[in-house]
């Protein structure tokens, strides 16, 4: 897509107000520092973004060019790209974008450890459609709605992948945010969930995220707020007013999910997490914020056994499996969602002792799943075999790998990972790494994963 040749009035916001943020884990380089302002008219599902990318090159080599992600770009009429200017206020001149991917010329080479700051003037378009990006009759959500730089992987490049007909795609670094949002238009008397907590600053609400993977927003003039403060963690969902109380039960297995895995795996690194029923379909996570169907709020039976409580604690689950470990999801999806199913086990072994061999039976043992453990996305056409592959399979094979190597071994690795590869990019033989280190001595995989 080519920039059109004048561009809106910049969205413009008074300067931050002081903030205490989480504490984030200090790295060698400067982490990309996103900084957004955002004029949201919901009623005309309408979006203008001035935003500001501060990169330092993390690389090790000298480039000459930066690629962006721009994944509602994949979307016809969506992504509308005004202009893009150095810091100085000089237009950046020879930007291509094709499909996700925008390169960026940079005006001088950028050695390692070297920064460079420029601004994307744009627009989107909602699309009509029930998803993270898009908008229904009840919501607007605004989940991968801005240009970011993807992970770099020494001998293999920039990780940006295309998408598969099942699972996701997208790899993310650790950045900075700071988001500026402000309500135009008609309809502004809205709820906004969003990635972290909002401060009121006027007619503007602003967000300040030290480390996360991405920065997400969900807005409804329907959503009742429920809260859980037991936990240093502020827990709050949003859910539409048919479904309040199984939104309770949803935020209270969040809630206990989060203090859990806290406690099995590494603290979690934000101060809130929000979930959000969503008009679309399944579960989608994000870094700090979760959606979960509508339609497992509308089956909930009163009880614990069913999949909103399965799927609440999965979710929860990738706030460390994704959120706080990074992995490539498109080429090692099980990094994320089989330890995610395997967490909804350990919440219910926690919770919900009397309920371990149901879990079993509902979420894993009925399907009779078969497949390897470490598809890519790629390999499956449909969702069921994938599913039952990387998830119920990984599930399976987790358990197999707790059974040879003992609870204590079992817990110290799930730690031990959780850890190490905290706020970076995790692979799948960085894990086994841990696990041989710790005493294993064969090979667990070879029921599991193709060779």
């Amino acid at each position: 897509m080519t920039p059109t040749a004048t561009r809106p009035p910049a969205v413009t916001s008074t300067p931050y107000a002081t903030a205490t943020a989480p504490t984030a884990i200090t790295t060698s380089l400067e982490r990309t520092k996103y900084q957004l302002t955002a004029a949201l008219d919901y009623a005309r599902h309408h979006l203008v973004v001035t935003q500001t990318i501060t990169y330092t090159n993390s690389t090790g080599e000298i480039l000459t060019m930066l690629p962006l992600v721009v994944e509602a770009n994949r979307l016809p009429g969506v992504f509308e790209l005004d202009e893009l200017r150095w810091t100085d206020g000089q237009e950046i001149k020879g930007i291509t974008l094709e499909g996700a991917r925008m390169d960026v010329p940079l005006i001088q080479p950028l050695a390692p450890a070297r920064t460079a700051a420029f601004s994307v003037f744009f627009r989107i378009a909602l699309p009509a459609r029930a998803a993270p990006l898009g908008y229904s009759t009840h919501q607007v959500n605004l989940g991968d709605w801005y240009p970011y730089v993807p992970p770099f992987q020494p001998n293999h490049g920039w990780l940006i992948h295309e998408p598969g007909l099942v699972g996701e795609h997208q790899v993310y670094d650790v950045s900075m945010y700071r988001v500026a949002l402000r309500l135009v238009g008609q309809q502004t008397d809205l709820t906004v969930a969003a990635s972290a907590p909002a401060l009121i600053d006027g007619s503007w609400r602003r967000y300040y995220v030290d480390a996360a993977r991405n920065f997400t927003l969900s807005l409804s003039p329907e959503y009742v707020m429920l809260h859980d403060n037991s936990g240093p963690v502020a827990v709050e969902a949003f859910v539409f007013p048919e479904h309040r109380a199984a939104g309770q039960a949803a935020l209270q297995t969040t809630a206990s999910a989060l203090a859990l895995y806290g406690r099995l795996f590494a603290p979690y690194p934000h101060a809130s997490l929000s979930l959000v029923e969503a008009d679309f379909a399944d579960g989608m996570e994000f870094d700090g914020l979760y959606f979960l169907g509508r339609e497992y709020f509308a089956a909930y039976d009163g009880t614990s056994r069913n999949y909103l409580t399965a799927l609440a604690a999965h979710e929860t689950a990738h706030q460390w499996w994704y959120g706080l470990v990074g992995n490539d999801q498109a080429l090692e999806p099980w990094l994320d969602e089989a330890l995610s199913t395997y967490s909804e086990l350990l919440y219910y072994e926690a919770d919900y002792p009397e309920h371990v061999n149901w879990w079993w039976n509902f979420r894993a043992n009925r399907f009779q799943p078969t497949g390897w453990v470490n598809s890519t996305i790629y390999e499956h056409q449909t969702f069921r075999p994938y599913v039952d592959a990387v998830y119920l399979r990984g599930a399976k094979f987790l358990q197999s790998l707790r059974d040879r190597v003992g609870e204590t071994e079992f817990r110290e690795l799930l730690q031990m990972y959780a850890m190490r590869f905290s706020q970076g990019q995790a692979k799948a033989e960085y894990f086994f790494n841990i696990l041989y280190a710790l005493g294993a001595s064969d090979d667990p995989t070879s029921e599991y994963f193709r060779r």
